[in-house]
């Protein structure tokens, strides 16, 4: 590790930025309809469980990067090869991310485009960040949100001004009943994005001011369920619950209906640049943490930092390249499967193991 140091106000920063990311593409819960903003709230309580459980492993073992407290807790000949696991795991969802916003773009603005030179673009300013350091990024992070947040509460401003929604769309509530809700929540609302907090385990060590530590992942991971929720209900009373299901990019659906005057309207673009932005920040943390976890677990020196990088962000394209023949299955993957059979054991099984053996062990110890 090195002697990278970053703010409370900027680990709140990079929460915000990396709990929206890719949420509005995607993780929106509007498979559950009416009910989208009750599976969220309900989500975000499982997510402040889980981070809670985050920050009690990582209390346990200040300093150290989650994938050195894996070894610290399983031993290196259990521990190491799961944590080597958990890097290849932030690095795939690097790569799933990056494929949204590559998706995002090419049926959005740039129709002729190459999906491969977006991605790659996307990836070298990426490493160019990851090789910079976290200290880069989350100064960047820092000059950016108050913009974002302002720009995103325009909009919405301008959507409610316009009384554009229509209460009669999140009625009746509990039409479908308590089954859909459960269905929506467990395991994809609350693996996506609340879960995905783990990722913070790994940058914990950088943070200046550690007495306030808990108190600001807490209260960042609130805000962004607050804001995800204010969202899917805009959408939702706007655009109506069917409507909103079967949208490729709902967020921008609703958007392009403002029109005041024949004034302020045609917005879409701006909301994709604030897309972007906030899916930079997420790809760039994930890859980060894949980098920096790696980096330690195979010893790279760093005098081979910027090859390594290289060497991470030909991967990242790859991967994000292969992992699906095209939009439609992306999604039905990310939504179906990767939450059940990916983010459940990482965010939630291997976590409450290691809690538990760190429990056991410091009893031990105390006997």
């Amino acid at each position: 590790m090195t002697n990278e140091k970053i703010n409370r106000y900027q680990l709140f920063t990079l929460i915000i930025f990396f709990e929206l990311g890719s949420t509005f593409l995607v993780g929106l819960s509007l498979n559950a309809g009416r009910d989208s903003w009750i599976v969220l709230l309900l989500s975000l309580l499982g997510g402040i469980g889980l981070l809670l459980g985050y920050l009690k492993l990582y209390s346990w073992y200040p300093d150290l990067l989650f994938t050195k407290a894996v070894i610290k807790v399983l031993g290196r000949v259990v521990g190491y090869p799961i944590a080597l696991l958990y890097c290849i795991y932030f690095l795939y969802m690097g790569a799933r991310v990056l494929r949204d916003f590559g998706d995002l773009l090419a049926i959005t603005i740039l129709h002729g485009t190459p999906l491969f030179v977006t991605i790659t673009l996307f990836t070298i300013i990426i490493g160019f960040g990851a090789y910079l350091g976290i200290e880069v990024i989350a100064r960047t992070g820092e000059i950016f949100l108050p913009w974002a947040l302002l720009m995103g509460g325009l909009f919405i401003f301008f959507v409610y001004m316009m009384g554009l929604p229509q209460l009669h769309n999140i009625q009746p509530i509990l039409n479908d009943g308590w089954s859909n809700i459960w269905n929506n929540v467990f395991p994809a609302g609350i693996t996506f994005p609340f879960g995905e907090m783990i990722v913070f385990s790994m940058l914990y060590p950088y943070v200046t001011n550690q007495k306030k530590l808990s108190t600001t992942s807490l209260f960042g991971l609130f805000i962004s369920g607050l804001i995800i929720t204010l969202i899917s209900v805009t959408i939702v009373t706007v655009l109506g619950p069917s409507w909103a299901k079967s949208s490729a990019v709902p967020v921008l659906d609703t958007i392009s209906m403002v029109n005041l005057q024949d004034f302020i309207q045609r917005l879409d673009p701006i909301v994709i640049i604030l897309l972007v932005m906030a899916g930079f920040f997420k790809i760039a943390l994930l890859f980060y943490v894949s980098f920096i976890g790696l980096k330690d677990l195979l010893s790279i020196p760093n005098n081979r930092r910027g090859a390594f990088v290289i060497v991470l962000s030909l991967l990242l394209i790859t991967v994000s390249l292969v992992m699906s023949k095209n939009y439609i299955e992306h999604t039905e993957v990310g939504l179906k499967i990767v939450p059940l059979y990916i983010h459940v054991p990482m965010q939630i099984i291997v976590p409450f193991f290691l809690i538990s053996i760190a429990i056991v062990r410091k009893k031990l110890a105390k006997n």
